[in-house]
């Protein structure tokens, strides 16, 4: 039901770039609740990912902010 909300309200290309962040909120969460280890190398893969997703998503906004400004894209 979530993910069908998302949809609705979001593009595919936004909806499926955040979930690239699910193994780092999995692994969050296993450190948490299971005792896990947090190594460095596990930290700077969480951090990479996460950059990724930002980067993407302010790429995101400001394509459809200038879609909507002049009306210029279209559909390749």
């Amino acid at each position: 039901m979530v993910r069908a909300e998302l949809f609705r309200r979001y593009s595919a290309n936004t909806v499926s770039t955040f979930l690239f962040i699910a193994p780092v909120i999995g692994v969050v969460f296993g450190h948490w609740f299971l005792g896990e280890p947090l190594t460095w190398t596990v930290g700077l893969g969480g951090a990479i990912v996460s950059l990724g997703v930002l980067l993407v998503y302010r790429y995101t906004l400001s394509y459809n902010e200038s879609c909507k400004s002049d009306h210029s894209c279209s559909i390749i």
